[in-house]
Order: C-alpha cells, then structure tokens, then sequence
C-alpha cells in the first residue's frame, strides 16, 4: 500500500470545505502533481567553480542582504554556487516558533513514516525542504540551500480567524514575494460544519482565491494524521526528483531584498528549465517578518488596510504606482489635468452660448461634463482588470485618503 493511504476509507470523499476548488486528490497521487509542477533540473548543467564565488564572506549575509550598495545587475549571468548530485542530503524543516505548537503534534505520525526531520524556526510558511551538504570538497561554500517548495498548514478554525483579522492576507503576500516557486497551502478539517455554518461564503472565496488568483496548490486533509501522510508523502516524493540533481545556489553576494523578487522572475523566464536556489541564511533574512522591508512590502501593507482593497487590486496599483510618492504625484498631475480640461470645457460653452446669442441650444444644454474626474484615475489603470479592477467608490476613497486636507 502507498505510504500515505491508511486504507479503504482514505478514498471516501471528504467533507468539502470549497465546492469551487476541485475535490482533494488521494494522497497517494500526489507524486505526479509534484511532477507536473516541478521545474527540471538539469543534471550537471554546471562546472564546479575552482574557487568559492562567495566574497567577503567575513560578512554576515544579513548586511550583504540589507546593504544598500549596488549588487551586481542580476540580469547579467553569474556563476552560480551547487550542491552536486550525490553530496547532499533532503531533510523536513518543521517550523517551531510559539504558536506553532501544533506542528509538534506531526512528528510522531512522520517519524514513523521514515521522515528525516529538522526542528527549527522557520522566517515564513510551517514547512520547508532543505538540502544539506554532506562532504566537504575543499571549496567552501554553502553548506545548506532551501528546496523550491513549501508549505502553509492551516486549521479550518485557524484559517477563518486569519481571514477575520487580516493575516490570511498578510500571509499569502508574503509566500509570493518570498521567491518560492512552489507553494502548498494545506487546510485540516477541524470543526468545519460549525464553521461553515456562519463563515460558507468567507471560506468558499479563501480557498479559491488561494488556489486560483495566487497560483497556490490547495489541499484539504480531514485530520492531522492525513495531514502528516500527505507531508510523508511529498517528502517521500521530493527525495525522488532530486536524485541525481546538482543544485544551483545564488551567491549571496549578488542577491538584494529590494531586486530579489524580480530577480526570480528573470531567471525564471529566460531559463524555465532551470530551478536557482538560496542558501538557510539568505532564505531567513529575506523572508524574516520583523526585519527589512522593502518599500513595495511596506506600500502592499499601507494599502491592504484600506477596507476594500483585496491583495489583487493592491497589486494592480502597486505595479503601477511603486511607492506612496508616486501615487500621491499621479493623482496631482490628474487633478491639473482635471482644471485645465474643466476649463476648456467652460470656454467651449460660452463660445457655444455666444454663437447661438446667449443661448445654449439643443442637446447642449444641461450636457453632463465629459471631464473624467480626479478622483476616478485609479478607475481607468491599463492593468487594472478582472479582479484586479477597482471601481469608482473605492477609487475615490483612496483619493481622499491621499489629496484630503482634513485631518483624516
């Protein structure tokens, strides 16, 4: 029997939490959809370098990561740094800090499943993979990278108190700007006919948004046990595919908070057969919540507390408005553009009223202006589409909150 299927009734279908995500697969399938999502990688696509491409490794990769100095254009190639097929090792990374007490409760059930096991705090998510180096080649180097897949663990009661209180959002902006190409977000059954008694519509919207707007692949699991066998199993999965795989690893020298998103998604478009990785470290600092943030971060954040403004259409604003300064200057110049057209709208009236002797004939009169007005530009964004389309009401309630002169 497929590690993972505890028998017969592991078939039955579930109780759904979301009739608008398809129905759980079984378990033991999960093996070709991590395929089918897996990016190749290449066996031996690289030379070892001769020496570490590491530099100013005295520096913690904490201030390499914050620093502010320019780090080299990440659109130009860069030797990367590998873990060759066969020198490392895949552990689980359980997450451990307070409040995740929950997490403790699977080691059992995946220790019994032959799963290698670390205890650690993880910076985001509940589970990650990482490889770890297992000889020493006299190269230096990192002895540690994080595998491209994690994992958001949630119980139903957990999942409906973080939509409530904004975390739900939070969280989900952070698993994208982390650079992880694979994200998992697992939902546990837990009491889910009382919560769906008050909170259907709220979770239904969740999980699809999750699934279908995010690009998450969302699995719902009836108890901690199917929990812990679908972890086993996609631990026992990912040992697979990484067989005979040599792992390319970014220098941390190269990598910047402020570009690395960015960086991913040049490298993922111009090499797509290709996976690069980071270090633990750099992994931590990059997704640490109480640390650095960028300025796209803190702006996401400013604008998600505006009532209204789902993470989709703070996206559509964020990547055309990239910080509080340039919204704020878009709308100025609209309100200039709004006066002058305004103004010539009115002369354009009374040369109108002069030709016809003082009089406003026709369908002229009373005509409804065809100035579109300031207040109105996020209404009219080139990206601003389907979800991401922002109507009139919400679009002026962010204008006043950025023109207004009264103490708001």
């Amino acid at each position: 029997m497929p590690i993972g299927v505890v028998g017969p009734s592991a078939r039955r279908p579930a109780p759904r939490a979301s009739n608008h995500i398809p129905a759980p697969r079984p378990v033991d399938e999960l093996e070709s959809e991590l395929e089918d999502s897996q990016l190749r990688l290449t066996p031996n696509f690289y030379q070892p370098p001769r020496t570490s491409p590491f530099r100013n490794e005295s520096i913690s990769a904490d201030d390499r990561i914050h620093s502010s100095a320019p780090a080299q254009n990440y659109l130009e190639p860069f030797q990367p740094w590998f873990l060759p097929a066969g020198s490392y090792d895949i552990l689980m990374v359980l997450d451990i800090r307070e409040g995740r007490q929950s997490n403790e409760a699977l080691i059992p059930d995946l220790e019994t499943r032959g799963v290698n096991i670390e205890r650690r705090p993880l910076a985001i998510g509940d589970v990650a993979w990482i490889a770890r180096k297992t000889c020493l080649d006299g190269l230096g180097g990192p002895q540690e990278c994080v595998l491209d897949f994690i994992v958001e663990r949630k119980r139903m009661d957990d999942l409906v108190t973080s939509v409530k209180d904004g975390r739900f959002h939070e969280q989900k902006f952070r698993l994208q700007e982390s650079g992880i190409g694979r994200v998992f977000y697992v939902v546990e059954h837990y009491q889910t006919s009382k919560h769906r008694e008050n909170y259907a519509k709220m979770i239904d919207t969740a999980l699809s948004s999750t699934q279908i707007v995010d690009g998450f692949k969302v699995k719902e699991t009836e108890s901690l046990k199917e929990t812990a066998a679908f972890l086993a199993q996609m631990h026992k999965t990912l040992l697979r595919i990484h067989q005979n795989r040599d792992l390319p690893i970014i220098p941390t020298h190269i990598i910047r908070r402020h570009s690395y998103t960015a960086m991913q998604k040049h490298l993922r478009d111009t090499q797509p057969d290709q996976v690069y990785l980071t270090t633990w470290d750099a992994f931590g600092v990059l997704n640490a919540k109480s640390g650095f943030l960028t300025t796209r971060e803190c702006w996401a954040r400013m604008l998600l507390c505006v009532n209204g403004l789902s993470p989709e259409k703070v996206a559509a604003i964020i990547d055309l408005y990239e910080t509080p300064k340039a919204l704020w200057e878009s709308f100025a110049a609209a309100e200039e553009e709004e006066d002058i057209e305004r103004r010539r709208e009115n002369e354009e009236g009374v040369a109108r009223q002069a030709a016809n002797g003082g009089k406003e004939k026709g369908k002229g009169r009373g005509k409804r202006s065809a100035v579109i007005p300031a207040k109105h530009m996020l209404t009219r964004m080139p990206n601003g589409v389907g979800r991401r389309k922002i109507g009139v009401a919400l679009s002026e309630k962010v204008y006043e909150l950025f023109r207004s002169h009264s103490n708001y």
